[in-house]
This record gives structure tokens, sequence and C-alpha cells, in this order.
């Protein structure tokens, strides 16, 4: 059984619990890849994700492994694609201060030092990664969970079922 779970931003305790119930229920090793922006919020929400699953998980008794990986946006995706960056936020829209955000900067500190310090208090959007390259790492991620034989099998099935579909959609249409 493999399900998906999309979370938007601080995903909460009673979804993230589903989530692990479905997860000690199927008994086997579970894979979480993580997509968010690079901000304070993503960034952290990412690890609000991860420590939440692992701790529910714990609690559950679960002995599988969870994997979690935060496969985009790092720094290096913003290098690497030439992303447009804007100023991370220090401040919410209502002014209070983003808890977050000098963790964040630390972290950037950390990790890009000298190398490359104009991105230090920079953020980006996942949306700014061309969706062509959101989706090879989507089916790169995937495919590390897929026999060869199994992928063929379910890419068949698609083309089986994709032309079924159209076949109805030119019935309604009236075109045959």
């Amino acid at each position: 059984m493999q399900s998906l779970w999309p979370a938007r931003g601080y995903a909460s305790r009673s979804f993230l619990r589903r989530a692990v119930k479905e997860i000690v229920a199927v008994g086997k090793p579970a894979f979480i890849y993580d997509f968010g922006d690079y901000d304070a919020a993503g960034w952290f929400s990412s690890e609000h994700i991860n420590d939440m699953l692992t701790d529910y998980a714990a609690k559950a008794g679960f002995a599988q492994p969870i994997a979690f990986e935060r496969v985009a946006l790092h720094a290096h995706d913003i290098i690497e694609h030439g992303l447009p960056t804007r100023d991370s936020k220090e401040r919410d829209d209502n002014g209070r201060p983003i808890p977050s955000a000098p963790a964040f900067r630390a972290m950037q500190e950390r990790v890009l030092g000298e190398t490359r310090p104009d991105l230090i208090g920079q953020s980006c959007e996942l949306d700014a990664l061309d969706p062509d390259i959101l989706r090879g790492l989507i089916e790169n991620r995937g495919r590390r969970h897929l026999s060869d034989e199994r992928l063929a099998e379910l890419e068949e099935q698609e083309a089986v079922e994709k032309a079924e579909m159209l076949r109805i959609a030119d019935r309604l249409t009236g075109r045959r």
C-alpha cells in the first residue's frame, strides 16, 4: 500500500497521527519526501513534520525506519537553477516576529558561510522551480521504490486507462 499525504506548512498533530497510524498498519519502512519553500516557515515546517512523525511512530512502537528527506528547496537549488530570491521575512503580516526566522538565518550562515553570502537573508518559493524539474525530482524519488518490471506494468495500466478515458470523452463530445 502506498499513500500520498500532502501537507501544507505546519501539518496538524491529528493529520500526522493519522499518517503514522497508516504507516504502522502497513508495517514496512516509510519514505517521506518533503518539498517546501526556502524560507523560515518552509524549512522549519519540514523539521516539525519529521520530528512529529518520528515521535508518534516511536510512541506507537513502530520498529521500521521512517526515512525523511527534504528534497527541495535548498540553497543549491537556487544556485543551480538561478531561481529568484526575495528578502526573508522577519515579521508576519500582522507585524509579529517570526519565531523561526533567526534560526533560519543562522542555518543559512552555517551552510552558506563565505561561499554565497549574497544568499544569506534570502528566501525562495518552491513555485519558482520549473515544473519539469520538480516533476523530475518527484519521479526520481518514486522510481527508487519500483522495479523496472513494476514500473512497466504501471505504465501499461496507465496507457489502457488513458485510452479508455479518451474513448469516453469522445463519446460524450460526439466525436466517436
